[in-house]
């Protein structure tokens, strides 16, 4: 307990001084800067890899029932394969900020989120889009 650390002395003018500085002051050999990296590429746009422009008619319900008592937006008919659902599931996901899952050929989404969902879908290319409650 009896040693101190030594500090360093502040520098007239305050925060301007880096700690490269501080320490090339002190005799200390500090290397170059790296150069700066170029930043990466900007990721493309969120393109849906599943086309729901060939869908024709989607079934959008919000159910209670088998689900301890919660409202979820149940999302019928999309008709494609289960690996394609996991895709849209995903995207919903990440579009929508909430949970969801699949069941059989249905996307169940955590919550009544039919007025959010109805314009996603629609940006998506699907053509008819049918509210059931």
């Amino acid at each position: 307990m009896g040693e101190q650390k030594k500090r360093i002395a502040p520098t007239p003018g305050g925060l301007g001084t880096s700690l490269a500085d501080a320490l090339a002051a002190r005799g200390v050999p500090v290397s170059a800067p790296a150069p700066a990296a170029a930043p990466p590429p900007a990721p493309a746009p969120a393109a849906s890899d599943v086309d729901l422009s060939r869908v024709r008619k989607v079934v959008l319900r919000r159910e209670r029932k088998g689900h301890g008592g919660k409202t979820v937006t149940a999302v019928a008919g999309l008709g494609l394969a289960t690996r394609d659902l996991e895709r849209v599931t995903r995207e919903l996901k990440k579009g929508l900020g909430c949970g969801a899952s699949v069941d059989g050929d249905t996307i169940v989404l955590h919550g009544d989120l039919v007025a959010r969902v109805e314009p996603w879908l629609a940006a998506r290319g699907v053509r008819k889009i049918v509210v059931g409650s």
